[in-house]
This record gives structure tokens, C-alpha cells and sequence, in this order.
């Protein structure tokens, strides 16, 4: 398989992972984009996810982003490193994930 074709298979692989993430959340949707994480490269998957956090800002992208950094090879994630942190230290962005947590939290 093409290096071209390979990268669009997983693009629509992590698509459909955050769309799943978003609806429910669950322990088996978190561990394929640990998955994911472990058999796709940092270069294909990081600029996708972290357009997404950056468009969506939910804590269900944050969620599938730390899946997939989990499932990481450290190596090949060291390069990434500096747009990733960028983009969760954004305080729009970790001001929506504070908000679902006191949520959460508030409903307790």
C-alpha cells in the first residue's frame, strides 16, 4: 500500500475514533486510539488531531489525544512535542476541558 493511500486510510481511522469518542466515551474507544497511536506514525495523526482539539474543543478530542499519545512510540512523538503542548496549553482550550470537568463534577 502507497505511503498517500496509507495516511488517508488513517485519517478516516481517527475521524471515526473522535466521532464514536464524542458519542459515548467509552474504555474501548480510548484503547483504538491507543491503537492507533502505536501503528500510525506521530506525522501522519498529529497535525489532524490537533487541528481538530483546536476546531472542536471538547474534552472528547483532548481525550482521543491522549489515547493516542499513550499508544506512541516516545521517538517518533519527540518531534511533536513543541505543537502539541502549544495546543493544550491554550486557555480556550483547557478552559473548555476545566468546564466539562466542574460539570461533571457539579452533577455528583
Amino acid at each position: 500500500m502507497s505511503y498517500a493511500i496509507y495516511s488517508l486510510y488513517c485519517l478516516c481511522m481517527m475521524s471515526v475514533v473522535h466521532d464514536v469518542c464524542c458519542a459515548c466515551m467509552s474504555v474501548q474507544v480510548l484503547k483504538c486510539a491507543e491503537l492507533l497511536g502505536y501503528f500510525v506514525s506521530a506525522d501522519v495523526w498529529c497535525k489532524m488531531l490537533l487541528e481538530n482539539v483546536k476546531s472542536s474543543q471538547s474534552s472528547a478530542s483532548l481525550s482521543v489525544l491522549a489515547a493516542v499519545i499513550r499508544g506512541s512510540e516516545p521517538s517518533q512523538l519527540a518531534p511533536h512535542l513543541d505543537s502539541i503542548s502549544a495546543v493544550i496549553t491554550d486557555p480556550a482550550i483547557c478552559q473548555v476541558a476545566e468546564v466539562c470537568i466542574l460539570a461533571i463534577y457539579s452533577l455528583q
